[in-house]
């Protein structure tokens, strides 16, 4: 399994445009890794996470493009995660080869499949094919095996918003945790039951929250994500072998790039930023 890391901030980006605060100053003068684009990750070239508005920019900065995505994984509706306008870049009118793409399936909550087929504007001739799911029911499609978890994420009251357990063809696994606060009981309980004596290849952790001057309960800080980390660990589902990475960094409290890679590496956790590659 491939792993790129299209965008790892979280919602203000960093830095914020309109922010002069230390992180953000910081990360202007300070090399790639730390100017970080809203948060989508890229699995084998052919499945994408989330499908925010910085969609374009992130693959112009890394040098790829998405015409394999054949799966489209939405984990909430936050405009971070999901902005329509991307599926019109799919349209005949702004895309010459708009015949070649292979159809690709939307899968997201319920709720939220509901809400964006109301208008068919995005959609008309994209080749997009929407899938409404619910928590812990698991879903076989386009060689990947999916089971959809419960976040501790503050959203509409109609939608659950959703993190993903994924297993390709050759049976690597992926854990992928972000926007989320402290892992509800029930998601760690049928995660570990799909995964019954496996061990999770590779863990994606919310790291929005950094290192607390406040906390916020939707979203993981560094402590919070070392004790999810020591939680699935103590279950079973994760060990030496996993890889572990952190993402979705706020410049709220999260340094720059080398200062967070210090702090994660010495727990053996990868910090992710805008074009890592990871192989596992």
């Amino acid at each position: 399994m491939k792993i790129t890391f299209l965008g790892t901030g979280a919602f203000e980006g960093f830095p914020n445009p309109f922010c002069i605060c230390s992180n953000c100053e910081a990360s202007r003068n300070a090399k790639s890794e730390d100017l970080r684009l809203r948060t989508s990750v890229l699995i084998n070239d052919d499945l994408l996470i989330d499908f925010g508005p910085d969609i374009v920019a992130s693959c112009q900065k890394i040098g790829i493009d998405l015409v394999a995505v054949r799966t489209l994984l939405i984990t909430h509706s936050h405009a971070d995660h999901l902005y329509l306008s991307n599926f019109r870049l799919r349209q005949p009118d702004f895309c010459n080869s708009w015949a070649e793409l292979p159809e690709m399936t939307v899968v997201t909550h319920n709720s939220v499949a509901r809400r964006i087929q109301e208008d068919n504007q995005y959609f008309e001739g994209a080749r997009v094919k929407i899938i409404g799911v619910d928590q812990f029911v698991p879903i076989e499609i386009n060689d990947y095996a999916i089971l959809p978890l419960k976040a501790n994420h503050k959203v509409s009251e109609d939608e659950t918003p959703l993190l993903y357990l994924i297993i390709d063809g050759d049976g690597k696994s992926l854990f992928y945790g972000t926007d989320t606060g402290i892992l509800p009981v029930e998601t760690i309980d049928n995660l570990c039951e799909y995964m019954g004596s496996n061990i999770l290849s590779a863990v994606v952790l919310d790291g929005t929250m950094g290192f607390p001057g406040l906390t916020y309960p939707y979203h993981l800080d560094f402590f919070k994500l070392l004790e999810t980390v020591k939680s699935l660990g103590s279950r079973g589902i994760i060990s030496s072998k996993t890889k572990v990475i952190s993402t979705h960094f706020s410049h709220n409290q999260n340094p720059i790039h080398k200062e967070l890679k210090e702090r994660y590496s010495g727990y053996n956790i990868i910090t992710s930023y805008d074009g890592l590659t990871l192989k596992i």
